[in-house]
């Protein structure tokens, strides 16, 4: 299995995840992502899978998607 296949199947499956969660609002939804985002990076950065400099241009990614997707 590639690994474009395994991110698109897990993107698959944490969205199904969260259309369960629907009763709660959007923001509650992102914090709690945040929190379990945050534990995720933290580990990946312990155990050196991730450098400083990797875990840099993945939070300027992410803002800069969430940016984007903002002025469209």
């Amino acid at each position: 299995m590639s690994e474009a296949g395994t991110v698109e199947e897990c993107v698959d499956e944490i969205d199904d995840f969260v259309a369960t969660h629907e009763r709660y609002p959007p923001a509650v939804l992102a914090i709690a992502l945040r929190t379990h985002l945050a534990g995720l990076l933290r580990v990946l950065r312990e155990h050196g899978d991730w450098s400083d400099s990797q875990m840099s241009e993945f939070l300027r990614d992410l803002t800069c998607e969430v940016l984007e997707s903002g002025s469209e």
